[in-house]
């Protein structure tokens, strides 16, 4: 997963292929399930564990809590890392998936 912004399902911003969203795909659905977290949590935190810079930008407050509540449940493991790191974005059509 090559991604520089992360937005919620409803805003349409970030496609990914045949999920519409990164926040669809079912790796990222999964790994969020494990830890009893958003799915927006789980990229956040993976942009973070590579100690690449960040920001958000939402205006609900519930996704704001959620987007900057990173730390309370751990990190992510080394394969979930792996697994996120694996995933590619077939006909990317956002900006938002450098190289």
């Amino acid at each position: 997963m090559r991604v520089r912004g992360l937005n919620r399902p409803q805003s349409n911003c970030l496609t990914y292929g045949r999920y519409g969203s990164v926040l669809q795909i079912p790796e990222v659905i999964s790994i969020a399930a494990s830890h009893n977290v958003a799915p927006a949590q789980v990229g956040l935190k993976w942009v973070a564990q590579q100690g690449l810079p960040m920001t958000t930008a939402v205006w609900r407050q519930d996704y704001m809590v959620e987007d900057m509540d990173l730390w309370s449940w751990g990190n992510l493991t080394d394969a979930e890392m792996k697994t996120l790191s694996n995933l590619q974005a077939p006909n990317a059509t956002l900006a938002a998936f450098v190289n």
